[in-house]
């Protein structure tokens, strides 16, 4: 089940002003890039070869946004094309110590206009998480939205996607491999007839947990008291 409190988290700090999102820092080594942000405790890295149609890549308070706007599909009077579709892999890599990745959760936002009887559209995204240390291990969740038959009236799509303990993801205090794939579609039966959606915005809003402190940790910090505690009163009864 996903969590309310985070949902809301995501969309809020999806529509968090350009100034904010524009604060994030990316370096570039040739095509390898890396983005970093003070308020939160990963770093992202990508080839940026691979980013195509999803636009530049940005960090803001432990969630990685796209505002892509040329990822579309279209057809029109019965002509349909092929699938438009993508995929990024990204690296993320803790830049805060003591914490684990717990969870992601994926949402995605456009828009379409349907007009005609045989006029549909189509927007399929998935998100596949992979722990550095256990390559084969990959959890993955997906979305699927479809529409069909219209009148012209544009029309808002949405998608969301979590990879969580529901899926079997325990969370890793190591790197991640993030990897997000996007297929738009749309088809039309005569002429006419016109069908177009596009993908406008994405957010990966990643929940990063304390790791809990071993019980032997615990139990020093007790002995620490009780040693500390005996002093002082070995000092006060001698005062």
């Amino acid at each position: 089940m996903i969590n309310v409190f985070r949902v809301m988290a995501a969309m809020l700090a999806m529509m968090l002003p350009a100034a904010e999102l524009a604060a994030s820092t990316t370096t570039c080594n040739g095509n390898q890039c890396t983005v970093s942000d003070g308020n939160s405790d990963f770093s992202v890295s990508y080839n940026s070869d691979e980013v195509g149609l999803f636009g530049e890549v940005m960090l803001s308070n432990n969630t990685i946004f796209f505002l892509p706007d040329q990822f579309f599909a279209e057809s029109m009077n019965g002509d349909n094309g092929p699938l438009v579709t993508d995929t990024l892999n990204l690296l993320l890599t803790p830049t805060t110590s003591g914490f684990t990745f717990d969870s992601f959760f994926m949402r995605e936002t456009g828009d379409y206009v349907l007009d005609g009887a045989g006029a549909e559209v189509s927007a399929y995204g998935e998100m596949r998480v992979r722990a550095e240390n256990s390559p084969l291990d990959e959890f993955h969740d997906s979305f699927f939205f479809q529409d069909a038959g219209g009148s012209g009236i544009p029309e808002n799509w949405l998608g969301e996607a979590t990879v969580d303990s529901s899926v079997g993801w325990l969370g890793t205090d190591g790197q991640v491999r993030l990897t997000i794939q996007n297929i738009l579609a749309a088809n039309t039966a005569a002429f006419g007839e016109n069908a177009f959606i596009q993908k406008k915005s994405l957010g990966v809003e990643i929940s990063i947990n304390e790791v809990p402190l071993p019980a032997a940790f615990w139990l020093f910090g007790s002995a620490l008291i009780g040693v500390f505690g005996w002093r002082r009163k070995g000092i006060s009864n001698r005062a």
